[in-house]
């Protein structure tokens, strides 16, 4: 049986130290997570700044695919796009709950 996610997409405020990174450091928290996830997360960050929603895509994917979380890419997609702050808390979030943040 397929895990759900451990904080919603709207959860942002459920962890206070994701919540300000993501709000106010966007790219260190995109960067973050993609070193938590066995990503480039300097590729991650400067690409970021020019294309936010691409590695907010890749790296929601990539978590998911991870822990067993269900969903589809195209739920990926949309999420990343209408809501990036949201995803990438949630992203964040989820990284940290499962023990895999250095």
């Amino acid at each position: 049986m397929a895990a759900e996610w451990k904080q919603g997409t709207f959860g942002c405020l459920d962890d206070c130290e994701i919540c300000l990174c993501g709000s106010f450091c966007t790219c260190c928290l995109i960067c973050r997570n993609a070193n938590d996830l066995g990503k480039s997360g300097l590729i991650c960050g400067v690409l970021s700044c020019f294309f936010p929603c691409i590695p907010l895509f890749c790296l929601r994917g990539e978590a998911r695919e991870r822990y067993g979380i269900d969903g589809s890419v195209a739920g990926d997609a949309v999420c990343s796009f209408c809501c990036p702050a949201c995803v990438n808390c949630q992203t964040g979030a989820e990284i940290k709950t499962r023990g895999d943040h250095n």
